[in-house]
Formats: structure tokens, C-alpha cells, sequence
């Protein structure tokens, strides 16, 4: 009984903590998807990634289960207002980007 318990305290110890969000980024006025979109996220070391051709972006953090990454992301593209936004974990987030 104490071995499986000892074995399942350090499983639970090491897991990591999964953050992850995705959608589209869409002109504001028109709707249309915009592609090369930078999305960033500034609460961790990250690498910037663009939007595809459909505005679709998808961004995850992992990190120590006592140390949950956060996500705030950054969207930034010429002409267009930058928008920054907490989006939680989930999937199918339309961010609108106004132009400038």
C-alpha cells in the first residue's frame, strides 16, 4: 500500500501544467481573416508566429504543475491597432484587430 501511494505522490508531482488557445484574427470591419498577423505571448519567453492565410493562430505554454504558465497574447500587424488579451485555455477565439 505505502509503495503505491510513494509512486503515485511523485506522478502527481511531476506533472506539467498545459496551457494552450487558438482561433482567428479577422478584420474588425469586414470579418475577413488576416494572415501574417504576429501573436506573441508576452507573460513567458516566446517565439513569435504569424497567422496562416486563414488568420488562424494557435499559441501553448507548459510548465511545472506549481507554476502554470499564463497566456497573454499579443497581436500586432502593420495598419491594424495592436490588441493584447488574456484568452484562457480554449479553442475557437476570434480576435478582432481595428485598423489604425
Amino acid at each position: 500500500m505505502k509503495k503505491g501511494l510513494f509512486i503515485t505522490s511523485i506522478f502527481l508531482m511531476s506533472c506539467d501544467c498545459f496551457q494552450s488557445a487558438s482561433g482567428t484574427v479577422v478584420d474588425a470591419a469586414s470579418g475577413l481573416p488576416l494572415s501574417g498577423v504576429k501573436v506573441k505571448n508576452i507573460a513567458a519567453y516566446d517565439t513569435e508566429d504569424l497567422t496562416d492565410q486563414n488568420g488562424y493562430f494557435e499559441k501553448s505554454e507548459i510548465g511545472p504543475a506549481s507554476d502554470c504558465p499564463e497566456l497573454i497574447l499579443r497581436f500586432e500587424k502593420e495598419g491594424y491597432v495592436t490588441d493584447t488579451i488574456n484568452p484562457g485555455t480554449g479553442n475557437g477565439k476570434v480576435i478582432k484587430l481595428k485598423k489604425q
